[in-house]
């Protein structure tokens, strides 16, 4: 928690390039989804007074998604992300970011001005080739971004107010450097081992079992062999997309959406400018005098000393700046150079090099895009009322093909499938894309020949289902698995003889003065001696259990592992002395780990406890609806 809100704290200029990342996704990325299957407007969250709409849970999301994708490639889908648990995660952090603002608020916490250049001036974003402020870098990043001056003043104040918070409630979880020390010797101690491997698949003495045999580990062992209980029926679901499918939308609705949203659908007027920014007045004055005199670079490098790179800034839309940048700008011809515009980092003169017309995207290429969202919108408006309706026709007595007919659904079977979702082959049965858990959960909650009722399921949609007949769960008959225990017979007798065989090269080498190499030899084993390995991380070809072993013991001293395909005797050989300057810098590292570990659980303690003070509610509809369900 806390590392969450350091990193966010101190990442506003990384949100700012989150913004220009999902920029892309404004007219028919993020914005089409959640008007289509979620309202953007309505708040998804609320924490004490504010509230999160799904609008800025989709940006944060495509956000991180687009992240992942350059970890991961571009096949990583939004659904994978969302089943490793990232939406559910922006959901918590933009929480916890409202719970601190918050209390911010309410204790009085103020960021000044100079506080707010100094982090400016100190973001690598917004240096220029010698290392110095640029404001034109910080003006092109806003500007690409979508996002005005005073809005980043305003996140500035408000993550530096957060990492204030967090770096006080962290700022005594300073472990005792005697325990950091005795920690970092115990994880980083190393040991070698020889080790004597005895192999389940050696044992091939073993004799081959008779019918007798068989039958009775089938018996003893039935669980093993036992099919789970199956079960099939009938599902009637309401859901929006396919209540929408099947709504028509009169031409005159989808030409009223067009227009309320024409001007979502395309691009504005753009600029391509030259821009020199100067400390004051005078001095931007004659800036721009010699730019509509000469030559605006000439100008730019002589009176502001700003190269040609530095002055450029294409692509700009009115919306993207400020508006007492933008008027000045929108108003000048092409090819015109404006008079000096004042603003808070100082004197800008601007030259309107080149205009590109707005653009707009024709009713043809959008009118199955907007016919889709009308139909959607109405679906949500009416699924509700539909869906009394399917509870009184099957409370009613109905059967569920007059349900069907009379509702205009399809009824659709389910099965056979046990609690798990497999099929008989062990395979994933074929269910309706609803909400599977909680399916299931009904199927198998509902007696046979019974209706389950009516289910609202968590992403919004509603089913009811039938049982129609139940397998049992049985023992399958040997016949059927006579290969199955044969194979499982033979597995635990080679091991349990794997097992005594140990056991009696463990008493003979005890009788040898343990030693292994000798016994070993006797048998027809060789020893082998495994790499240095640690109590933890992970040790190449060496099997955990045999690790637990070789620390188990003192050096010299015999022990034994088991691992799923062998016996293995262990000796521990020696001890290995760690590098000391190595061992420092574990010991710090370890120190800082254990420091911000205690630290998180005081940030997600305080976090818990704001949540008291400013109650949370969570809309989980309205967030799944947003990429139709988890």
């Amino acid at each position: 928690m806390l590392q969450q809100l350091r990193t966010h704290a101190a990442g506003y200029v990384a949100k700012i390039f989150f913004a220009i990342l999902v920029a892309s996704f404004a007219i028919w990325g993020i914005g089409d989804v959640v008007r289509q299957v979620a309202n953007p407007d309505r708040a998804a969250v609320v924490a004490g007074e504010r509230e999160i709409n799904t609008n800025e849970i989709g940006r944060t999301f495509q956000a991180q998604l687009q992240q992942l994708r350059q970890r991961f490639g571009q096949r990583f889908t939004s659904e994978q992300a969302i089943q490793l648990g990232v939406l559910d995660q922006i959901v918590e952090r933009l929480i916890a970011e409202s719970l601190f603002d918050q209390e911010a608020q309410r204790l009085g916490l103020e960021i000044g001005p100079e506080l707010v250049r100094q982090q400016m001036r100190r973001e690598p974003a917004f240096r220029d080739s010698t290392g110095g402020f640029s404001a034109n870098a910080f003006a092109m990043a806003l500007r690409n971004a979508g996002i005005s001056e005073q809005d980043y003043v305003r996140m500035v104040r408000q993550d530096v107010d957060r990492q204030l918070m967090a770096e006080a409630i962290g700022a005594g979880a300073v472990p005792p450097k005697a325990l950091v020390v005795a920690l970092e010797r115990y994880r980083s101690e190393r040991r070698t081992a020889e080790t004597v491997a005895i192999r389940h698949a050696a044992m091939d003495d073993i004799p081959v079992p008779g019918d007798a045999d068989l039958v009775a580990y089938h018996k003893d062992n039935a669980a093993r062999f036992t099919a789970p209980e199956y079960r099939r029926g009938q599902i009637l679901r309401l859901a929006v997309e396919d209540l929408a499918a099947t709504l028509p939308v009169e031409e005159a609705a989808i030409k009223e959406e067009y227009e309320r949203t024409q001007h979502e659908l395309g691009t504005p007027e753009k600029r391509d400018l030259l821009q020199a920014l100067v400390s004051d007045e005078a001095e931007a004055k004659k800036l721009a005098e010699a730019a509509r005199a000469g030559d605006f670079a000439a100008a730019a490098k002589d009176i502001a000393k700003l190269d040609a790179e530095a002055i450029k800034l294409d692509g700009v839309a009115k919306n993207d700046l400020p508006a007492d940048l933008g008027d000045p700008i929108f108003a000048a011809a092409e090819g015109a150079v404006t008079e000096p515009v004042k603003s808070t980092l100082g004197w800008h003169v601007f030259k309107v090099v080149k205009v590109h017309a707005a653009s707009t995207k024709s009713l043809d290429e959008v009118r199955e895009a907007l016919k889709m969202t009308i139909a959607k919108e109405h679906a949500s408006d009416q699924i509700a009322r539909l869906s009394v309706k399917l509870e009184d026709e099957i409370l009613g007595g109905g059967s569920f093909d007059e349900a069907a007919q009379k509702l205009s659904l399809k009824v659709v079977a389910l099965g056979p499938v046990d609690r798990n979702g497999l099929d008989p082959d062990g395979k994933p049965a074929e269910l309706p894309p609803t909400d599977r858990a909680q399916l299931l959960k009904s199927l198998f909650e509902t007696s046979s020949g019974v209706n389950s009722g009516l289910v609202e399921t968590d992403r919004g949609d509603f089913f009811v289902l039938r049982v129609q007949d139940v397998t049992p769960s049985a023992l399958k008959p040997l016949d059927q698995v006579k290969q199955q225990v044969l194979d499982a017979w033979l597995a635990e007798k080679r091991a349990a003889a794997a097992r005594t065989k140990a056991t009696e090269m463990v008493e003979k080498a005890k009788a040898e003065q343990d030693d292994l190499a000798k016994v070993a030899t006797a048998n027809g084993l060789s020893v082998e001696t495994t790499p240095p390995v640690t109590r933890v991380g992970r040790a190449e070809n060496v099997a955990p259990q045999v690790v637990s072993a070789i620390f188990s013991v003192k050096p010299g001293s015999l022990s034994r592992a088991s691992t799923p395909d062998a016996e293995v005797l262990v000796k521990v050989k020696e001890i290995l002395p760690s590098d000391a300057e190595e061992a420092e810098k574990q010991i710090t590292e370890l120190g800082r780990r254990l420091r911000d570990q205690v630290a998180d659980d005081l940030t997600a303690a305080y976090t818990q406890s704001l949540r008291q003070r400013y109650p949370v509610k969570v809309d989980k509809t309205q967030i799944d609806r947003m990429y139709g369900g988890s």
